[in-house]
């Protein structure tokens, strides 16, 4: 109650922490499963092949990977893979409802805003953003890789200079198809 009366003096006193995303490596790594080291972009798209052939002699990754995407972004299925969802969203709703009101002064109004947009991304799986639009709002260059399943062809990157794919589905790539789970080995 004391806690709840004091919010805008939390806000001086409030130390922030940062809770990032555990990698796919990461992620093998806590459950046991494999310890892989860090790659570097350039190795990975140097070296993809070979290195997805050693590492794959070791553990297949696709059998992980869906565990992965489903609940291993964030630590919390280390108690329980079947609350991860209700983790999280109580989470996102403290996030929501007491952090940005007490430390950035979010009002209360923009909050119930907040809440509907994510309902309207959350109900829009799958969402598409419109890169192109994305990328002249930011004022950046579309990017060099280009995402797919394991049948997308260099159609669309045909012109451009040193453009990947990241294939979902395959374990092991060649040319300039990366599979898309050594992306997860970055960090």
């Amino acid at each position: 109650m004391h806690l709840e009366r004091s919010k805008g003096d939390l806000s001086r006193r409030a130390v922030m922490y940062t809770l990032h995303g555990l990698s796919f490596r990461e992620f093998l790594q806590i459950q046991g499963i494999a310890s892989w080291p860090k790659i570097a972009l350039d190795d990975l798209l140097a070296r993809h092949t070979e290195l997805a052939t050693e590492l794959t002699a070791e553990v297949k990754p696709l059998a992980h990977l869906g565990d992965y995407w489903k609940y291993g972004y964030y630590p919390y299925f280390l108690e329980n893979t079947e609350v991860y969802a209700q983790k999280l969203t109580e989470t996102i709703r403290l996030i929501l409802e007491l952090d940005l009101p007490a430390v950035y002064g979010v009002s209360y109004a923009t909050v119930d805003k907040i809440k509907q947009l994510l309902v309207v991304l959350a109900e829009s799986v799958p969402f598409k953003p419109n890169v192109s639009k994305l990328s002249s709002m930011l004022q950046a260059t579309r990017g060099s890789v280009e995402v797919g399943g394991a049948n997308k062809s260099r159609r669309q990157i045909a012109r451009i200079e040193e453009a990947y794919i990241a294939a979902d589905d395959i374990e092991i790539g060649y040319g300039q198809k990366v599979p898309l789970w050594m992306f997860g080995l970055l960090y």
